[in-house]
Parts: C-alpha cells; sequence; structure tokens
C-alpha cells in the first residue's frame, strides 16, 4: 500500500512509493500527457453536454449520481442551507433529461462534517457515501424503503471503509464490485451477491494519470471505469484488459473544455449516459 495523503479533491500529497509508480509509467510510455489524437475507440463519441443550471445554488455542485431510470441524482454542495461543509443534496423529475424538480438538502444523513461522493443504486433505494462524521473518512450507507420515503440513518460498510481514508466510493449497478478511492489509490473489492461482504482487495495503479486521480465510477465487473485527474480536472476512460488490468487511461477529448472543470463523472451500466460536474455546473450527456 502505498503513502498518501489526500484531502478529498483538494490535492494530494505523494509518498515515494506512489512518485515512482507514476514516473515509471510515464518512462514506459513515454510522455507526460497523453496525445490529444488519443480516444476511447470502438465507442460511438459523446453528444453536446446540457447544463442542469436548476440544480445549480450559490456554489460549485460536485459528484452526480443518478438512479437508473434517471428520474434521481443526488450530489455533493457546499451551498448555502447545508448543516456544515459539503452536505449530499436530492432531486427528482418526471421524464429523463427534463429539468430536475424538489431540490433538497438530505438531512437525515448529513452531519456538520464532510459528506461527499454519493452512490445512488440503480433502483434509488441505497446510498452510499463516504463521510468524515466520526473523524476519518469512511464509507457509510443509507436505505430507504420507498422512493417516497426519507433515507434511513446512516451505518458504517466495515467491508469498504480501512484504517487509510477512503474518500470516495463507486459502486456497479448490480452492487457485485465496488472502487474506493483510498488515499488516492483506486482499490477493487467484489462479492459473489448483494448480501455477501466486499472483499479481495486489487490496487490498480495501472490507472494512475496524474496528481488528484479521484472520482471512479465503474459498470458492472468494472469492465469500463471513468474518472478525473489533473490540477484543472478533465475526464478519463480505461476499459479492462484479458489480463484483468486496465488499459491506459485516455482523454474522454469530445467532453474536455479547454481551462474548464470537468469532473466527478458518473456513467450508467451500458455506458450510454454520463453525468459530471462541469464548472460550477451538473452537465449530463449521451452518446451520439
Amino acid at each position: 500500500m502505498t503513502t498518501v495523503v489526500r484531502r478529498w479533491d483538494d490535492g494530494v500529497v505523494l509518498g515515494a512509493a506512489r512518485v515512482v509508480v507514476g514516473m515509471f509509467a510515464l518512462a514506459a510510455c513515454g510522455r507526460v500527457h497523453f496525445d490529444e489524437h488519443e480516444t476511447d475507440a470502438g465507442v460511438s463519441p459523446w453528444g453536446v453536454p446540457v447544463t442542469r443550471s436548476e440544480l445549480r445554488g450559490d456554489r460549485s455542485n460536485e459528484d452526480p449520481s443518478v438512479s437508473s431510470d434517471r428520474l434521481t441524482i443526488v450530489w455533493t454542495s457546499q451551498r448555502s442551507g447545508g448543516l456544515g461543509s459539503f452536505d449530499i443534496w436530492m432531486a427528482t423529475r418526471t421524464a429523463p433529461m427534463a429539468a430536475f424538480e424538489n431540490v433538497r438538502n438530505l438531512v437525515e444523513i448529513n452531519s456538520a462534517q464532510h459528506e461527499g461522493s454519493p452512490e445512488l443504486s440503480a433502483d434509488g433505494l441505497t446510498l452510499s457515501f463516504a463521510s468524515e462524521v466520526n473523524g476519518a473518512s469512511e464509507i457509510y450507507r443509507s436505505v430507504r424503503p420507498t422512493l417516497s420515503s426519507t433515507w434511513g440513518a446512516p451505518l458504517r460498510v466495515d467491508d469498504l471503509s480501512s484504517a487509510m481514508q477512503d474518500y470516495e466510493v463507486a459502486i456497479a449497478p448490480d452492487e457485485l464490485t465496488a472502487m474506493i478511492n483510498r488515499e488516492g489509490d483506486f482499490v477493487e473489492l467484489t462479492r459473489a451477491n448483494v448480501t455477501a461482504s466486499f472483499g479481495g482487495e486489487t490496487v490498480h495503479p495501472e490507472l494512475y494519470v496524474a496528481d488528484g486521480d479521484a472520482s471512479p465510477t465503474i459498470d458492472n465487473g468494472a469492465r469500463t471505469i471513468y474518472f478525473h485527474s489533473g490540477t484543472i480536472r478533465d475526464l478519463y476512460v480505461a476499459r479492462r484488459t484479458p489480463g484483468g488490468t486496465f488499459s491506459a487511461p485516455v482523454p474522454v477529448v469530445e467532453l474536455d473544455t479547454p481551462n474548464n472543470r470537468e469532473a466527478d463523472p458518473f456513467m450508467s451500466a451500458d455506458d450510454r449516459y454520463l453525468v459530471f460536474n462541469c464548472e460550477v455546473d451538473i452537465c449530463e450527456v449521451e452518446r451520439e
């Protein structure tokens, strides 16, 4: 395990082990930045993003996650009306790609500390997230019986939390694979069924791009992963190879606006829909 000190998405201080990994990766590929012509071959390009300005508020909006029917969204914000630091917010709508309504602070799960990286299950009934409510950043889970119910009391997810700082969580739509941002490393865990515990931790150093790799999102089996990287934040994608590791991450060039922040991606199970942080807003986009 590497020695990395990281405070959410505000920057990374790398220990000697991670620096060595990064230098090796850069030497192996022969460049510091990926070439602009490299794209995610074999899939249709993303279309034009739609800015969900109705969610804006008075502060930036980050880490969105959407239910499989695209009618419920959760995200984090430090906007007015919160309980302190970053809180998790939720909104709903009546049809995919329509405007969201009913914006509310999830006061039943937030605290005066930092809550972030909300991950909504496909059916919209389970919410996993990271929280510093007890000091360290750990993974918590809350459930609700119906879509109209309030969320239940959050419980620490012991099999996804560790003695290290677990800053972010991504869970596949089938809920059998999780990817944790653990102090700057992407750590994959799996389980046999939805009632079993997660285990079998696998660190993926091949996903290292630059300082600030964060906010992973995965599909079933973690065959595809999106995340953001870099000082300004840009989106990257990598796909599983036959050997079980990932291909070298490539930038999502069609969603990159130079000098603008594109971060915190969340993809649908079929990789046809993406929602992400675009500057201070949340944007959603479909493939052409």
